[in-house]
């Protein structure tokens, strides 16, 4: 399901019209953290390094109106996809399962420094969220969440078509059970943190200087 979500957003992307339009197409790394309202992940007992590799485990294509172009505002349009596996042990009978998450986040940016090699920026975001627990190919406890959140960025230019850039914020929101009522259940979603390494590749994006 992920993998054609993903094919599907590329698809959208590449038949946009091209123009003198601005914008990045990218992928990131990101930091995964367990679905919201959903059984916590079972600790794990590896090395430091593994978790953090471990926590940095979802997949996020990205296109971004102005990654490296001198102007005050960008808007940011991403498509998360996060998976990881849990595992339940009891005293007669184990069982695994994943825990799965897609998330459509729309963040609105503005540079407030803008130079050839840097873009400095923040701004809120706004995030829509399908969260559900897969176990022997069914899926269970459906959840679908609204959140808002506020990140701030940095892009590094390491060329005329690439970008390496970071994020950090944080958000929260509101959802319901997919199974219920929306006037049976109403869900408060944690504080969620943001952390993500992006590789933004560009196109019709390039810094030029003000000219006064």
């Amino acid at each position: 399901m992920k993998n054609i979500l993903i094919s599907s957003f590329v698809t959208i992307i590449l038949l946009l019209p091209s123009g003198k339009s601005a914008f990045g197409l990218g992928i990131s790394l990101i930091r995964q953290d367990s679905a919201a309202g959903m059984p916590a992940e079972q600790p794990s007992y590896s090395s430091p390094i593994y978790q953090l590799i471990n926590r940095l485990g979802g997949t996020d294509i990205v296109v971004d109106t102005a990654v490296a172009k001198n102007q005050l505002f960008n808007y940011r349009l991403s498509l998360e996809c996060y998976n990881t596996t849990g595992r339940k042990d009891y005293l007669i009978y184990n069982y695994s399962y994943s825990l799965n998450r897609l998330v459509l986040a729309n963040t609105f940016g503005f540079g407030f420094i803008r130079t050839r090699f840097v873009r400095l920026w923040a701004g809120p975001q706004l995030a829509f969220s399908y969260e559900f627990m897969n176990r022997s190919s069914s899926i269970l406890n459906s959840m679908v969440y609204n959140k808002i959140g506020a990140v701030v960025g940095v892009n590094f230019h390491t060329g005329e078509e690439t970008t390496l850039g970071f994020e950090l914020g944080f958000r929260t929101g509101l959802g319901f059970d997919l199974h219920k009522s929306i006037f049976q259940t109403i869900l408060n979603a944690k504080p969620e943190p943001i952390a993500s390494i992006k590789l933004i590749f560009r196109s019709w994006d390039t810094f030029v200087p003000s000219v006064l």
